[in-house]
C-alpha cells in the first residue's frame, strides 16, 4: 500500500505568503483529504537562501580524486580565494552560519500555527500517525526557489524515517509507460560525459557491481550515439548520467564530451520514445540539475528523476550514488533509498548544505518503480499464432465473426445509456461508482457528507480517514435525467440518503414504496459543482443543504442565499 500527500503551490511569494492545497491519497489513488490553506509570508527565508548560496558557490573546490592524490593530507575540501578576500575559515564559517539559520527559519515557518496551515499540519500528523508504511510528500510548484529550500527539515518529515520530500512542476501529465523486457534484468543506459577534474570511473564501478543488471556504458559519446541507444527496441529502465551539467535560465544541459553538450530539448523525442518502451527513472549525478529535472518531467514525461540542486563536489556525488544504489538494489523503496543516502552526506561536515543537494522530482501520477519491478517483468512472446489448415481457418473465421457480433450487441446495449446526454456524463459518473460529497458552503470550511455509523442521522465531517460513512455508492434510476440513489458504504451499508418530511435528511432502508424521498436529481453547475434536488413527486422541490452554523444537513427550498450549502463537489473513488 502506498500513501501520498501532494502540496500544490500555485500563487504567492515570500513577501505575501503562498496559497496551498493539500490532497492525501491512500494506495496512490483513493482521495482521503482535500484542504486549502495559506502559508504566511517569510521574506527572510529567501534572503537566507541567497546568502548561503553566494558563500557556498564561492567555496569552489572539491575532494581530489585518487589519481590526483599525493598524500593523505590532500584529502580535504579545497577552497578558492573568495571575492571578499576573507580567509578560507571565514568563508566556511559564514556558509555554516547561513546554513544553520536557514534550516532554523524553515522549521519555524513550517511549524507555524496560523489557522489554515494548522489544519494542513493536523491532516499530515493524522496520516503519519496511523500508518507504518512509507509516505511520499510531493511539493507541486513552478517556484524554483521553493525547489531549492531544505523542506526535509520540516519536523513532520525529519522525525519520520518513512517519509521523504519530492518535487513536481505544475505542468506534468500522466506518463505512458510500455513495459518490455527480454532478459529479466534491470537495463541501464549510462552516459559518462565530460570528466574534466572529476572521477566518473567510480560511478561506472558502482553500476557494474549491481546485481541483476544489463548496463550499457557510453564514454564521452556523440549526440547521435545517445539518441540511437535511447531508441533501442528492448528499451531501458534507467537512464544515468555522470559528468558536468548546468542550468541556464530554464534550460538544462549535459556536457557529453570535451567539445559538445546536449540540452534536454535537443533529444526529448528520443527520451519520450524510451519512456514509451519502459524508461522509468533518470539519475543525473552531476551539478545544478533543476533545469534538467523540470524538462525531463514536463517535455519528456520521465516518471521519476533524481538530480543535484546545486554544484556538487565529486566525492559527495560518489558517496550518494553508492549508498543509494546499494539500498535500492537490495529492496528498499526509491524514496527511502534517497533519504538514507542523503543523510549519509552528513559525513561532509566541511560542506554546509551537502545534505540538501540530492532531490527527487516525480510525476505525481506515477508510482515510483522498485528494483524488483524493473527486473521481474513479463516476457512477451514474439508470436501467439500457430499454423492451421484452410478448413480450420474458415471455421475459425466464422466463429470469430460470430463472437464479434455477440460482443458488439452486448456492448451496444450496455453503452447505449452512455451515448445519450445526461448530467451524469458531465461529472463522469455511472452506475455503481463510489463517491464522496464535499459541501463547499459551510462556514466552517469544506466538509464531507457523512452517514453516522451509530444511527440513521446524516451530518458533516471535515475529513475522510476516520469516517467511512463518507463514501456513497450510486444507484442510477434514470440516466437521461440524472436521477440517482445514494447508498451509504459505512456500517450503515444498505441504507439510502432520504428526505424525510419537509426538511429532514436521514438514512433509510431500501424500501422505495415507503421512502420515495431516496431519489435525487443531479444538477451540474457551471463551476463543475453539483446540486442534489430531491426527486419526490409528492413533495415540493428541495435541495440537499448543509447548515452554515452547525454540522447538520437538511433540505432547502431554493439554492439562493442564504442556502450556500447547496453546492457540492464530487470526489470519485
Amino acid at each position: 500500500m502506498g500513501w501520498l500527500a501532494v502540496l500544490k503551490i500555485i500563487n504567492g511569494s515570500f513577501e505575501q505568503g503562498f496559497d496551498i492545497n493539500l490532497q492525501t491519497f491512500e494506495d496512490n489513488r483513493h482521495l482521503l483529504a482535500d484542504k486549502d490553506a495559506r502559508l504566511p509570508a517569510n521574506p527572510e527565508i529567501e534572503d537566507l537562501y541567497r546568502s548561503w548560496y553566494e558563500v557556498f558557490r564561492d567555496l569552489r573546490g572539491r575532494y581530489q580524486n585518487p589519481r590526483q592524490r599525493q598524500s593523505d593530507t590532500d584529502n580535504i575540501w579545497q577552497f578558492e580565494s573568495l571575492p571578499t578576500h576573507r580567509s578560507t575559515d571565514e568563508g566556511a564559517s559564514a556558509c555554516r552560519l547561513f546554513f544553520e539559520r536557514l534550516e532554523e527559519r524553515m522549521r519555524d515557518w513550517l511549524q507555524n500555527s496560523s489557522r489554515g496551515w494548522r489544519e494542513i499540519r493536523e491532516t499530515l500528523v493524522v496520516l503519519l500517525a496511523n500508518t507504518p508504511d512509507e509516505v511520499r510528500v510531493i511539493i507541486k510548484t513552478d517556484n524554483r526557489t521553493l525547489w531549492k529550500l531544505p523542506w526535509h527539515v520540516w519536523d513532520l518529515i525529519e522525525r519520520n524515517p518513512n517519509v521523504e520530500i519530492a518535487f513536481s512542476p505544475l505542468g506534468t501529465e500522466t506518463p505512458e509507460v510500455t513495459q518490455t523486457n527480454y532478459n529479466n534484468q534491470v537495463r541501464i543506459l549510462a552516459v559518462l560525459g565530460d570528466s574534466d577534474d572529476i572521477d566518473i570511473e567510480q560511478d561506472e564501478y558502482e553500476i557494474k557491481r549491481l546485481r541483476d543488471t544489463d548496463p550499457k556504458f557510453l564514454l564521452q559519446p556523440s549526440p547521435q550515439e545517445i539518441i540511437q541507444k535511447l531508441h533501442r527496441e528492448e528499451g531501458w529502465d534507467i537512464f544515468f548520467f555522470a559528468g558536468h551539467s548546468e542550468t541556464q535560465g530554464e534550460r538544462g544541459r549535459i556536457y557529453i564530451n570535451e567539445s559538445q553538450y546536449l540540452e534536454i530539448r535537443n533529444f526529448r523525442h528520443a527520451l519520450q520514445e524510451a519512456v514509451r518502451r519502459g524508461l522509468k527513472l533518470a539519475i543525473f549525478n552531476s551539478c545544478d540539475g533543476l533545469g534538467l529535472a523540470q524538462l525531463l518531467l514536463t517535455s519528456s514525461h520521465i516518471p521519476v528523476v533524481i538530480v543535484m540542486r546545486e554544484s556538487v563536489p565529486d566525492q559527495v556525488a560518489q558517496l550518494f550514488l553508492r549508498v543509494f544504489l546499494q539500498n535500492f538494489a537490495n529492496g528498499q523503496s526509491l524514496y527511502t533509498s534517497v533519504r538514507q543516502a542523503r543523510i549519509r552526506l552528513e559525513e561532509f561536515q566541511e560542506i554546509p548544505g551537502a545534505t540538501w543537494l540530492p532531490v527527487i522530482f516525480q510525476n505525481p501520477y506515477a508510482v515510483p518503480p522498485t528494483w524488483e519491478e524493473m527486473r521481474d517483468k513479463i516476457n512477451r512472446p514474439v508470436s501467439q499464432f500457430s499454423p492451421i489448415n484452410s478448413t480450420q481457418h474458415t471455421r475459425s473465421r466464422w466463429r470469430t465473426w460470430l463472437l464479434v457480433a455477440i460482443v458488439a450487441a452486448v456492448l451496444a446495449i450496455t453503452l447505449l445509456p452512455q451515448i445519450l446526454p445526461s448530467p451524469l456524463r458531465d461529472v463522469d459518473l455511472q452506475d455503481g461508482d463510489v463517491i464522496s460529497l464535499l459541501c463547499l458552503g459551510h462556514e466552517g470550511g469544506p466538509s464531507f457528507l457523512d452517514g453516522v455509523t451509530t444511527d440513521g442521522d446524516v451530518t458533516l465531517v471535515d475529513s475522510i480517514p476516520n469516517h467511512r460513512g463518507t463514501k456513497w455508492k450510486l444507484d442510477v434510476i434514470d440516466w437521461s435525467k440524472g436521477v440517482i440513489k445514494l447508498e451509504n458504504q459505512g456500517v450503515n451499508k444498505g441504507r439510502y440518503l432520504a428526505r424525510i418530511g419537509d426538511k429532514n435528511v436521514e438514512l433509510v432502508a431500501s424500501l422505495p414504496h415507503q421512502h420515495s424521498g431516496t431519489a435525487w436529481r443531479i444538477d451540474v453547475n457551471e463551476q463543475g459543482t453539483i446540486g442534489l434536488e430531491n426527486f419526490e413527486p409528492k413533495q415540493s422541490s428541495g435541495w440537499l443543504n448543509c447548515f452554515t452554523h452547525k454540522l447538520d444537513v437538511n433540505v432547502a427550498s431554493h439554492r439562493d442565499w442564504p442556502n450556500t450549502g447547496t453546492k457540492w463537489k464530487v470526489i470519485k473513488w
